[in-house]
């Protein structure tokens, strides 16, 4: 028997890439909500495929929430690697943003 490839509608990729991310970012439901300026509601619906489609405004706040590019949100063909070098290229952002206060100190100039 052969398998049929079912084609995931937009709705259905934008929701597995909404948890996937909300997961990694170790985000609740209410936390991803508060953060993209969402009802809890809004989020769980979309995750469940309550709301068919969400609107792109929505669905580009909750992809700056989980600080993310509106593709990784929307699109299903990025791959594993591409999404774990931008999640380690973000998280040197944030040691180098961390570290530099110490590693840059600003000289006062004396007064005479």
């Amino acid at each position: 028997m052969w398998a049929m490839d079912k084609t995931k509608s937009l709705s259905e990729i934008t929701a597995e890439n909404i948890i996937e991310w909300r997961k990694k970012r170790g985000y609740t439901s209410q936390k991803l909500a508060d953060l993209a300026g969402v009802s809890r509601q809004t989020i769980h619906n979309i995750e469940h495929l309550i709301t068919p489609t969400p609107s792109i405004e929505t669905v580009m706040n909750i992809a700056d929430a989980l600080n993310v590019p509106l593709d990784f949100l929307v699109k299903d063909d990025l791959s594993a690697k591409v999404k774990a070098a931008y999640d380690l290229i973000k998280l040197y952002d944030r040691q180098l943003v961390a570290e530099a206060p110490k590693s840059y100190k600003i000289k006062k100039k004396k007064t005479a």
